[in-house]
């Protein structure tokens, strides 16, 4: 008589697809985020952006 393995259920088949299918998608998204990222325009220090005058302190008032 030979021996058949068992089989994994149909629900515990479908639950791995799904896991993966999760997987693929988590990590496109990621490479999604990491583009947009990588692609936006540096800006190295905003305060030196704005002008003095924004941030002066009126000791006469």
């Amino acid at each position: 008589m030979t021996h058949i393995p068992a089989q994994p259920s149909a629900s515990t088949a479908l639950r791995k697809a799904d896991n993966i299918k999760t997987e693929v998608e988590s990590s496109a998204k990621t490479k999604e985020n990491i583009a947009a990222i990588s692609s936006k325009p540096k800006v190295s220090n905003v305060a030196a952006v704005a002008p003095a005058s924004d941030n002066a302190v009126d000791i006469d008032a």
